[in-house]
């Protein structure tokens, strides 16, 4: 008793405003997170990249606290939300974000204070340390203001607004990309981690 399976133009007419926005999100975000590279690879020696991967790497740590944290809270908000249980949902809304910070807050500036320190205890190379942690620190910093509004961010998304995302990721973008270059062009790998 199988049920065939057909192609059906009602859903897709439904839902392809949503899926559009989020696609132009998920290009927008692939362009935040790789220009930086891209015109780095091209400009920076092989060795001056290599502190910067260095440098990055270490810092997406962040990305360990806020990932699993997104995927546990956000089915909880847009649950309340369907219920439209308003006062839960503003109560949680805020006491989540209250966690979040809890969480990155403190972390995040113990690991930018003592980058140098854990480079050098998990690198054992004082020449890379020297070369990455302020790189790792910058990072650091803005992988954490970036994280902080992702529960309202995730809400938007949630609550069937995805364009929110989409324009601040585009306004991120349009002030970026010239900053980015500009940087670069004065402080190599660190101005690429001043733009983070």
């Amino acid at each position: 008793s199988s049920i065939p399976t057909l192609f059906n133009i009602r859903i897709l007419k439904k839902i392809w405003k949503f899926a559009a926005a989020m696609s132009l999100n998920s290009i927008i975000s692939i362009l935040l997170t790789q220009l930086d590279k891209i015109i780095l690879i091209r400009i920076l020696t092989l060795t001056e990249f290599g502190y910067y991967s260095v440098a990055l790497t270490s810092a997406s740590f962040i990305w360990l606290i806020l990932n699993p944290f997104n995927a546990a809270v956000f089915p909880r908000l847009v649950q309340l939300y369907e219920l439209k249980n308003n006062r839960k949902l503003k109560f949680e809304f805020h006491h989540y974000s209250q966690i979040l910070s809890v969480l990155l807050l403190p972390l995040s500036a113990l690991l930018i204070i003592y980058s140098h320190e854990i480079l050098l205890i998990w690198l054992n190379d004082p020449i890379i340390a020297d070369n990455s942690y302020i790189i790792m620190g910058l990072i650091l910093f803005g992988t954490m203001l970036n994280g902080l509004p992702s529960v309202p961010g995730n809400c938007s998304i949630g609550f069937g607004w995805p364009m929110l995302v989409t324009y601040v990721n585009l306004s991120q973008l349009i002030v970026i990309i010239p900053l980015l270059l500009w940087l670069v062009s004065l402080y190599n790998g660190l101005g690429a981690a001043i733009t983070w």
